[in-house]
């Protein structure tokens, strides 16, 4: 994940994984969510080479895969933080105190919605649904869910990650 953008294309492998991905679908254009993963997974971001480098390999305007990367949540196309939380910003965790402890988290931080901390461990987001609306309020840090968090349990967990 900490590949550079010239390093990552100049990489025989990942050149490797790239065409062995056009090959899987029927129209190489359907490739595009696959490269687009593959790519954050050695970056940890999606550069705006790398998307000129996929357009160009898929045949697709620049514009198109920026509005792809920019449209889901999942992608990102500025470097993160080594940790990245995520708060459920959904009506039933908001009730449940999510504005709370997200508030308590930015405060905690630092940071606000979208930034990074400056020592570069922590990047802070909403997300639509992390899928527990009946264990409200809940994050995901990294790939890990956690849910009924309150601002005292969330300062205790992050520990766990320093």
């Amino acid at each position: 994940m900490t590949k550079s953008s010239n390093e990552l294309l100049s990489d025989r492998e990942f050149l490797r994984k790239i065409e062995k991905l056009k090959k899987l679908y029927p129209e190489e254009k359907s490739a595009l969510l696959a490269m687009l993963h593959l790519c954050q997974s050695e970056m940890g971001y999606i550069s705006l080479e790398i998307q000129e480098f996929i357009a160009k390999e898929l045949k697709l305007s620049p514009a198109h895969i920026k509005g792809v990367v920019t449209f889901y949540e999942m992608f990102f196309d500025k470097p993160k933080g080594r940790n990245l939380i995520q708060v459920c910003r959904t009506l039933p965790c908001m009730l449940a105190g999510g504005e709370i402890l997200f508030e308590h988290i930015s405060t905690k931080l630092g940071i606000k919605e979208g930034q990074t901390t400056s020592d570069g461990k922590w990047t802070l987001m909403t997300v639509e649904c992390l899928a527990c609306c009946d264990k409200g309020p809940a994050i995901m840090i990294n790939d890990t869910l956690y849910t009924r968090v309150s601002p005292r349990e969330f300062d205790e967990i992050i520990k766990d990650y320093r």
